[in-house]
């Protein structure tokens, strides 16, 4: 497993049809993974950790959190099975834009 660590304001480009780039929080927030934060922790908000792994020479990602605290999983876990467009937008974001890689 690997961690890579983001500041809130890093820029990334959004991977949908509307060609434009955000900061890593914003995106999060559009995809509505800020809505269990309070203000305070959002506004706080120091890095954002994204943990992946290889499955042969693809990049799987596995979870993604705000200051340490996991906002989000992927395994096979029932809470954390289900698939959404805004999953897909986040993700396929991380792996084309977020440098995602063992250097």
């Amino acid at each position: 497993m690997y961690e890579k660590t983001f500041s809130p304001s890093f820029m990334i480009p959004v991977e949908d049809s509307s060609n434009r780039e955000i900061t890593l929080l914003a995106l999060i927030g559009e995809c509505g993974y800020l809505k269990g934060l309070s203000k305070e922790e959002i506004d706080g908000a120091k890095t954002i950790e994204v943990e992946w792994y290889y499955i042969g020479d693809d990049i799987e990602v596995h979870a993604f959190g705000i200051n340490g605290n996991v906002i989000r999983e992927y395994n096979d876990l029932p809470e954390n099975r289900t698939w959404a467009d805004r999953d897909e937008v986040l993700v396929s974001s991380l792996l084309m834009w977020g440098e995602l890689n063992v250097e």
